[in-house]
């Protein structure tokens, strides 16, 4: 049995409520057979049963512990010369590099983040020049009276016929929506139709999306990890970062799948 099968005990679509009994096969797995197995595979391999369930969403607790758990392999393997360049902020910097290596390795093509140029609100602060019509239409009444008396009432004339004034305009790269789906162009197959050979074959053929790689959907940009440790380290150089720290921040993600790995194996173990 696979680790995906038990999220829909976590979050059933319906009960049956009736006096009849069920009918169950001699190898079927009820919940409490599976709560059995669940805690046995966490006895065995904890680090990647917190990872599953925190990518998908079970609980903020299981992200927590996921996070600390792989804070705490960052510490332990981490670099010298990492230490040397963060110094006492070293603690710290290892937090962010596991979050952000969690965030990375817990991204689908049904996630979502919030849009960076409305920062989720879905709309943007744009600056227009305005006409105010009833301004001038009072000034050109007041120029058209006869002799001087337009010049009395000129004080009371107080309204701008121009000016400018902040409006709200919809963002344009969400929509509106004020958040941004990691979906690739491919729909989250990871797959797209390669238009020479279909034409060649005359038949549609396939070819694994060159934007995603085969995976779905966007990964996260290792310079968004660059930044929020630049933010600590002012004086960390785009090549250090390069050369030292992404390929630790990399082994951190490819930690999280080695772990999911390990629980899927030590659960089919279990269950089978």
């Amino acid at each position: 049995m696979n680790l995906e099968t038990i999220l829909k005990h976590f979050s059933p679509k319906g009960l049956s409520i009736s006096d009849s009994s069920r009918a169950t096969a001699s190898d079927a797995l009820n919940i409490t057979d599976i709560m059995a197995a669940l805690g046995m595979t966490q006895s065995g391999a904890e680090f990647g049963l917190r990872l599953f369930l925190a990518k998908a969403g079970i609980s903020q607790q299981d992200k927590t512990i996921a996070v600390g758990m792989l804070t705490q392999y960052a510490k332990q393997h981490a670099p010298k010369h990492i230490g040397k360049v963060a110094g006492r902020r070293m603690a710290e910097c290892l937090r962010i590099m596991a979050k952000m290596a969690f965030e990375d390795y817990a991204r689908s093509a049904a996630a979502t983040s919030d849009c960076p140029c409305c920062s989720g609100t879905g709309f943007l602060k744009e600056k227009r020049t305005f006409i105010n019509q009833l301004a001038i239409d009072r000034r050109e009444y007041l120029d058209a009276l006869p002799g001087n008396l337009g010049l009395l009432y000129r004080d009371e004339m107080k309204s701008k016929t121009e000016g400018e004034e902040i409006v709200d305009v919809i963002c344009q790269p969400c929509k509106g929506k004020g958040v941004i789906s990691s979906r690739c162009r491919c729909n989250g197959t990871g797959k797209v139709v390669d238009r020479e050979k279909s034409i060649l074959m005359g038949l549609p053929v396939e070819k694994v999306c060159p934007r995603c790689h085969g995976v779905g959907y966007s990964r996260l940009p290792a310079a968004v990890a660059h930044r929020a440790v630049k933010a600590l380290l002012p004086d960390l150089p785009e090549r250090t970062w390069n050369n030292s720290w992404k390929p630790f921040y990399e082994k951190l993600i490819t930690k999280c799948f080695i772990e999911e790995s390990a629980a899927e194996s030590e659960f089919k173990k279990v269950t089978q």
